[in-house]
């Protein structure tokens, strides 16, 4: 149901996706930041809603937009600290906080096709969101994308084996084609935490009280849980790998806080000092064996992968990605859905329904 500021929000709201994006487009434009930014910010965050991941989508474009306002002079692109061969490292202290992501897939893209690989640091920004989705975008052209996020001001995982929080949630990502057919306009889409479950998960669950299948949470003693608001009263979330497993997690978390002091940004510390530092790697498949004999084995190895018989009950084997490419076709064909609080927020920022 598509309607206006007068709603009381019972009904959730479902907008044309490039009506949104150009909306969007031009609150960015109307705070000083040239069109094809603007546009690529905004087109960007749309899509990560409408590919599913609704905590990461319009969220941290609505509060860009909130601290752009606050501080009108944090518009300006990344800037390249240093440069060697296919490594470079960017500050991205004053850049619009979705941008990093965008930018450095885009330059670590361009290092590859000069050297085969590009590794890109983006140092001291803020909260860019989704990781996974922008890296796809390369991986239609025939690269292999990865990408590592760090931040030291809100400490919520422990190290495996502790009780008291050292990493943020550190998440990873990554995207490649997957060979050809349907495969090549919708890559493998991975992105997750090297915690056992997301901060904006927990949020969500924290605040409707729904419990976790598992527990993957520590209350202030230190006790497994599986109630995601013991976070609110001196708790913490399990690294990957849970109670048992969790040394997985706290070795890939300290994975990332090295790639951080490596680019000569600040990793966790006790003061929780430094901004949001992402790394992003490109690998051009066409240096190593070549576009096409990789098309052909990675079709034959999806199909043989999809075709697994599923466990009874289940609904199928997906490969990391799918059900978002489906969704994000459903929102370009039937509109955006936008519920609950967001909603009111995007009245708020003008939007008419």
């Amino acid at each position: 149901m598509d309607h206006g500021a007068g709603s009381c929000y019972n009904e959730p709201m479902i907008v044309d996706i490039n009506r949104l994006i150009d909306f969007y487009t031009d609150r960015l434009v109307t705070l000083g930041i040239e069109e094809p930014r603007s546009r690529a910010m905004a087109r960007a965050q749309v899509e990560v809603h409408a590919f599913g991941t609704d905590t990461h989508g319009l969220p941290p474009l609505q509060n860009m937009l909130n601290s752009i306002r606050k501080r009108p002079e944090h518009i300006v692109p990344p800037v390249v600290k240093s440069e060697f061969g296919a490594l470079l490292v960017a500050d991205c202290s004053r850049t619009p906080a979705v941008e990093p992501i965008l930018w450095g897939s885009e330059k670590a893209a361009g290092l590859a096709d000069l050297h085969g690989l590009g590794f890109v640091s983006l140092t001291n920004g803020g909260w860019v969101g989704t990781m996974g989705y922008h890296l796809a975008y390369w991986a239609r052209k025939g690269y292999l994308m990865m990408s590592w996020n760090q931040s030291s001001d809100v400490p919520l995982t422990p190290p495996f084996g502790g009780k008291e929080a050292r990493f943020n949630t550190n998440p990873m990502a990554f995207s490649f084609p997957l060979g050809t057919g349907g495969y090549k306009e919708n890559p493998l889409v991975a992105d997750f935490s090297t915690a056992a479950i997301s901060y904006g998960k927990t949020l969500r669950l924290a605040r409707s009280g729904e419990k976790t299948p598992e527990k993957l949470y520590l209350d202030r003693d230190g006790i497994p849980s599986d109630n995601a608001r013991v976070t609110k009263r001196g708790g913490t979330i399990m690294p990957f790998g849970g109670e048992h497993y969790g040394f997985r997690g706290t070795a890939l978390a300290y994975l990332i806080e090295a790639m951080t002091a490596a680019a000569g940004a600040m990793p966790a510390n006790r003061n929780s000092e430094g901004g949001q530092n992402v790394h992003v790697f490109a690998l051009k498949i066409d240096a190593l064996g070549g576009m096409e004999g990789y098309d052909v084995l990675m079709t034959q190895l999806s199909d043989w992968i999809l075709a697994t018989e599923p466990v009874p009950g289940g609904s199928g084997v997906r490969y990391p990605g799918q059900r978002g490419w489906t969704a994000l076709k459903k929102s370009r064909a039937e509109g955006v859905v936008i519920e609950g609080e967001l909603e009111a927020l995007v009245f708020k920022e003008g939007f008419k329904g």
